[in-house]
């Protein structure tokens, strides 16, 4: 992005300088930066113009950005979900293995009466 049209050298440099450092930052200090514009020969409505551009610009990309990882990045309520459906199926095989621990010792005790019974 070029920012040499109606900007001095002096101001470009300082504006993007001003951009590179706010959009990481999400813009935590407004007033510095407007202050360093000022300081290289911005007029004052100039300057707090191009931060409410800059700030435009990186709340626009914040919503998209967050919006992205909603739809891409596993959440706290996937979480939970996912907790929940692993807890169902958990009870289910419990069930299961004591059904066939119970069919196993019926079993169990089947074939030892039988034993006895024609042990004698």
């Amino acid at each position: 992005m070029s920012l040499k049209a109606g900007f001095s050298e002096k101001q470009a440099g300082a504006l993007s300088e001003a951009i590179g450092s706010i959009l990481p930052k999400q813009i935590a200090r407004t007033a510095h930066y407007e202050r360093s514009l000022e300081e290289v020969d911005f007029e004052p409505p100039q300057a707090r113009a191009v931060t409410e551009v800059i700030q435009g610009v990186v709340s626009d990309s914040d919503r998209e950005l967050r919006a992205w990882m909603a739809e891409r990045f596993f959440t706290k309520e996937d979480a939970a979900r996912m907790e929940a459906r692993i807890q169902v199926q958990i009870a289910e095989v419990k069930a299961d293995i004591m059904k066939w621990m119970f069919l196993f010792w019926v079993g169990q005790f089947a074939a030892m009466i039988v034993i006895l019974v024609l042990r004698k």
